[in-house]
């Protein structure tokens, strides 16, 4: 067992480096002696006839799942279903390859504990599918999914200032309607300006929003967050925009043209 506490606690730690924002807080997949992902947690879920006869010991769950559950198609995490392809994850997230390996154990980890909550994509077949969703079930059209995602992308600009000692930027409503409006014009035209030529202050003016300077970030072509926060960091205009003495903020996501972002900061 404290092989296991280790390794567990070994991976974490990994994971934790190349995840840009906190995982949920419960129970995660464990990696076990033999270098199985396993969550407890979720076996004993979603198969209470074995809880019946085994109680919630992980070991012993994790025993069943060895010895009869694995062949009879019961799930060892709930990432399980999503046909993880270990190469391919490594080839599309370096990044993550870098910190964690190439063991497939170790990049199925990072996609069970982090991966999927961020919308990596865990093989090509889901990359091709884009737009990315860690449940096929949600529509991503819907405004609370939208919203959802701009706020992970709001989480992910927190802890890049943070990173790089700025303050915190504190979440606007009204600038949110505004970065949405955004947004999906950005799926139409892939431009600072919005479609009918006015710049995006236009925008705040319209809703009455008041403010001393405002600024705005854009990309197109990015399914998930972290990668549009990554690209706003990196390129002088962005990076001051993204880093700047800004007070306020709000991110606009639209799935359409791949992904499109939008940051708007004020002060």
């Amino acid at each position: 067992m404290k092989l296991k506490a280790f390794m567990t606690g070994a991976a974490l730690a990994l994971a934790a480096a190349v995840c840009l924002a906190p995982a949920k807080a419960e129970a995660a997949p464990e990696i076990m002696p033999d270098g199985t992902v396993f969550d407890g947690e979720y076996y004993a879920a979603n198969n209470p006839d074995v809880v019946a006869a085994m109680g919630t010991d992980t070991a012993a769950l994790y025993a069943h799942y060895q010895v009869c559950g694995k062949t009879e198609g019961r799930l060892a995490t709930a990432a399980s279903a999503d046909g993880f392809d270990a190469a391919y994850y490594a080839a599309k997230y370096p990044q993550v390859a870098a910190v964690m390996g190439t063991d497939a154990n170790m990049l199925f980890f990072h996609y069970a504990v982090c991966g999927k909550t961020e919308g990596r994509f865990p093989n090509q077949a889901a990359e091709n599918g884009k737009p990315a969703a860690a449940d096929s079930s949600v529509n991503v059209n819907t405004y609370d999914y939208k919203l959802s995602m701009a706020k992970k992308a709001a989480d992910y600009v927190n802890a890049k200032r943070a990173e790089e000692k700025k303050g915190e930027l504190l979440w606007s409503d009204s600038l949110a309607e505004v970065a949405m409006i955004r947004a999906a014009e950005l799926a139409e035209l892939n431009s600072e300006k919005r479609p009918n030529g006015q710049s995006f202050k236009s925008l705040l003016q319209e809703k009455g929003i008041s403010y001393d300077e405002a600024g705005q970030c854009i990309i197109v072509g990015l399914e998930n967050p972290d990668e549009a926060v990554r690209n706003w960091s990196r390129g002088d205009s962005k990076k001051d925009v993204l880093l700047g003495k800004y007070k306020k903020m709000a991110v606009g996501y639209d799935p359409h043209a791949g992904g499109s972002w939008v940051l708007i900061v004020t002060k």
